[in-house]
């Protein structure tokens, strides 16, 4: 019997060493105008983010396990940063993007200059120092800027650039950008924090998200594309 005993205990680890599990994390390849994105996580709802240098691109909520998505990009020979926030940890990965050969010197090809894009921190600050105030006066708490909520707030100016509507550009609700999101104030073509934090509260939606007690948290973007600023608030409990 102890000699079964041994064989099995043999048996078992070399099936061990033979079959190790699948190492979990995140991975993608640019695939024309696409990143094809996969990854293999713990079970529960993820966070998905890809960023283009600092900016963040894409938020969405993914199923752990094994999983992959499409996601639309505009630029494939840049780098994009991946990273899958799932129950059990992060996980990050870079994608490179393959430069173009040299065009022929007899074959110039006319292309258009980029628009200016930039990231206003220092605005996105005074909407929360202005909306705190208003929040102050009638004895709410001070709502805290949340660096999550921030991203994807990000996410949603860029993509309110191109579509500005509630609805994000391929079909899904506001919220899908982050599963910490519980309300959404968007606002375009002011050229101030006090002028958007003005429009919002004459309008009762956005008034009541500023003001609203159960929110404990918030995410803010000042985005300046060309000439016209887009303003986004995400708020959290």
């Amino acid at each position: 019997m102890k000699r079964m005993g041994v064989i099995v205990m043999i048996a078992m680890l070399t099936a061990l060493i033979l079959s190790p599990a699948m190492a979990s994390g995140v991975s993608g390849r640019i695939v024309g105008n696409r990143i094809v994105v996969t990854w293999q996580a713990g079970a529960g709802t993820c966070e998905l983010t890809v960023r283009k240098g600092n900016w963040p691109i894409c938020a969405r909520r993914v199923q752990g396990g094994s999983g992959s998505v499409e996601i639309a990009i505009d630029d494939p020979t840049a780098t994009y940063t991946l990273r899958l926030k799932a129950p059990e940890g992060s996980y990050t990965a870079r994608v490179v993007g393959e430069k173009p050969a040299a065009a022929q010197a007899d074959s110039p090809r006319a292309t258009q200059p980029p628009v200016s894009v930039s990231n206003r921190e220092d605005l996105a600050t005074q909407v929360l120092i202005l909306m705190n105030g208003e929040r102050a006066s009638r004895g709410l708490p001070e709502l805290r800027m949340d660096p999550d909520l921030t991203r994807a707030a990000c996410v949603r100016a860029g993509e309110i650039a191109r579509s500005f509507s509630h609805t994000r550009p391929d079909g899904s609700a506001w919220s899908t950008v982050s599963g910490a999101a519980y309300g959404e104030n968007i606002a375009r073509g002011q050229n101030s924090a006090e002028k958007v934090i003005a429009a919002w509260m004459t309008s009762a939606n956005h008034r009541e998200n500023m003001l609203r007690a159960s929110y404990g948290s918030v995410g803010i973007c000042a985005y300046k594309a060309g000439n016209v600023m887009h303003w986004v608030q995400l708020f959290g409990k």
